[in-house]
């Protein structure tokens, strides 16, 4: 070392990158509330990432320039980290980078007190990622080296990592979600932020072809099909692994087809709707809706993404979002024939989408037009004239601004996008809590708990009033309301965003946190109702409990085919409900349930006696739907006639 020729190493030249990236990934692990992972992969992708920034540090002539680019890279990583950090806390999920950016602008402009307030609370958080940055500040003499760049270094601590990666990726690759059942909020839960945006990166540069890969499966599975509508590799399509003959594409008719044939629809997402605020005596009309209609006793809205648009994406369109907050965005200028908007307007229905929030809010204003809706108005194109400016806004006040608008306009498709549900929740911050505030005070429930209900109470007056309405225009029995939530209500669970101390899923719930997993989390109703299937409607007798597993995704299939429109069913990822097709719900991380067995990702449970050929027979199918969805998302290929074709 001390010869002429030879470079001076010393131990700075290998840690400053390494040791602050795991010092940023464990941070990120403790304050995110996480457990640990996969540790040999984190102990060893995180330093191999950390080597590769090191190396170019080494490389580079003259302390001033090593100086700005450990800042940047160091400072650069403590704000991706902490972006991700509150987005975790507030949406209860941790997105691609640029799912952030896409909602950035959205959420700064309609939620800018609250992020101000999250960052005020969460200050000895972002103190504590920017440590790193501000030491090398502090000690640019001691951490930053002088004088050339140093190649004999960067080698070694390039074969370093080299050598990390390689037991890490061995590690790791054990697991699905590290390869071919990647999912972001999943990878970096186990695997660490780092590696999660390294498989983020590949999968944009690689993942293309095969993200729309259809597999078959060589082992037919006697007795157990899982579930049809899949398109294979070869075109044709499998259920339970065998591939069937035939080429028909028109979905196949029941007893439940076109029974709302020429009936008005009007659809509702409601903002974080849960069945656990409907009560006979507190939301009656919500109650005589989940219960006098369709009643379907085991639905779910998977949280895709702790979004309202991936929720919005699920029910309009039958589809996985598999680009998150995206893809709603993604839809605009794509042919959409199969959504139930479109449909129906090739019909002769008139059709209008409303919202009480801001009418460009995740680019609805160009997107739901695309779906069908040839009104979209929202809080400044409109609303706003029979809406109080509010946060959040009245759901009653929507309803009964715009029902005049299309009630004498039959037959009629109507979409509405709630607000009056939205977090966080509390008789200060929320002005639908401190309306109806009076109405929830008899609870036993804590004063969280109590605000939440008592937002939802909103939509139950709005309901009141649609109904009422309907009635007095003589059109109850000749409209059907399909209503579910975009999301079970995160603003519930503990964190700064909300301001809640505790975790209050449980206590509406009224479960033991510990209980608390993804089929219990998203447990939600979906309520499909009309005049016509209660007593004395025309069909009454058809109205029953649907009690095998049903999702958002089925809604679209199932509207479809009570409408009596055609559709290819190969299009959708969801089921007609009324079919033989059996059940299947599908999660964002590759969990999933059937009407047999569920298997959550998470933790590699499968809960069911099931064979192998069975478990292995659905994970290809719901691998089949994640590539159904990329490729559908990707081009117009949803199929039928395009907008405007007669």
């Amino acid at each position: 070392m001390g010869k002429r020729g030879m470079e001076k190493i010393s131990v700075r030249d290998f840690v400053l990158f390494p040791a602050a990236f795991l010092y940023y990934e464990l941070l990120f692990k403790w304050f995110g509330g996480m457990g640990p992972g996969n540790v040999p992969a984190l102990l060893f992708l995180v330093p191999a990432a950390g080597g590769l920034a090191q190396t170019v540090y080494l490389l580079l002539p003259g302390r001033k320039s090593r100086f700005y680019y450990a800042a940047a890279v160091l400072g650069g990583a403590a704000v991706v980290f902490l972006a991700e950090y509150f987005v975790g806390r507030a949406f209860q999920t941790f997105m691609p980078f640029d799912s952030l950016l896409a909602g950035a602008g959205d959420a700064a402009g309609d939620f800018g007190g609250i992020i101000g307030k999250t960052l005020i609370r969460g200050w000895y958080v972002i103190a504590l990622f920017f440590l790193p940055v501000a030491g090398l500040c502090l000690w640019k003499k001691q951490l930053v080296f002088n004088g050339k760049p140093k190649s004999n270094a960067a080698a070694l601590i390039l074969l370093a990592s080299i050598f990390c990666f390689v037991p890490g990726n061995y590690a790791a690759a054990e697991n699905p979600a590290y390869g071919e059942n990647y999912q972001f909020d999943l990878a970096a839960r186990k695997f660490g932020l780092l590696a999660a945006f390294r498989l983020e990166t590949a999968h944009m540069l690689s993942g293309a072809d095969e993200e729309t890969m259809f597999l078959t499966t060589d082992t037919a599975v006697s007795g157990e099909a899982v579930t049809g509508g899949d398109v294979t590799s070869g075109g044709d399509v499998t259920s339970g692994g065998d591939v069937i003959s035939g080429g028909e594409t028109a979905a196949g008719k029941n007893a439940y087809t076109g029974i709302f044939k020429g009936k008005n629809l009007i659809m509702i997402c409601a903002e974080a709707f849960s069945p656990y605020a409907v009560s006979r005596e507190l939301t009656p009309v919500l109650y005589r809706m989940m219960h006098q209609g369709f009643y379907f006793s085991d639905y779910y809205q998977p949280a895709w993404g702790g979004s309202t648009s991936t929720g919005e994406y699920s029910m309009l369109l039958g589809m996985i979002p598999v680009d998150g907050v995206k893809s709603i965005r993604e839809t605009a200028g794509h042919d959409l024939p199969l959504t139930i908007g479109n449909q129906l307007s090739r019909l002769g229905y008139y059709s209008a989408a409303w919202h009480n929030n801001s009418y460009t809010y995740y680019s609805r204003d160009k997107t739901h037009p695309n779906f069908g809706y040839s009104v979209f108005m929202g809080m400044g194109n409109g609303m706003e004239e029979g809406v109080t400016d509010s946060w959040p806004q009245s759901d009653l006040e929507m309803i009964n601004f715009t029902v005049p608008r299309y009630i004498g306009q039959q037959p009629f498709n109507i979409y509405y996008m709630t607000v009056s549900g939205h977090c966080g929740y509390s008789f200060t911050g929320n002005a639908m809590s401190r309306k109806n505030r009076e109405a929830v005070q008899q609870l036993e429930a804590s004063d969280t708990v109590k605000a939440y209900i008592a937002s939802q109470l909103e939509l139950e007056y709005a309901m009141e009033s649609l109904i009422s309405q309907l009635e007095n225009a003589g059109i109850l029995d000749d409209t059907v309301i399909c209503l579910t939530a975009d999301h079970y209500p995160y603003g519930l669970e503990e964190g700064d965003t909300w301001g809640n101390d505790r975790n209050y899923l449980p206590e509406l719930y009224g479960c033991e946190e510990s209980e608390i997993d993804k089929f219990v989390q998203d447990k939600n109703a979906w309520i499909l109702w009309s005049g016509c299937l209660e007593e004395g409607g025309e069909s009454a007798g058809l109205a029953c409990e649907i009690r095998e597993p049903t999702y958002s995704l089925d809604i679209l299939p199932t509207l479809s085919n009570l409408f009596g429109v055609e559709y290819d069913p190969r299009l959708l990822v969801g089921r007609d409900v009324f079919s033989d097709e059996q059940p299947l719900v599908i999660w964002p991380d590759y969990s999933w349930k059937t009407d047999r067995a569920s298997y959550n990702a998470v933790n590699g449970k499968i809960t069911g006696e099931v064979s192998k050929n069975y478990v292995n027979t659905v994970k290809i199918n719901v691998k089949n739907k994640f590539s159904l969805s990329r490729a559908m998302l990707d081009s117009d290929s949803w199929g039928g006639k395009s907008q405007g074709e007669e």
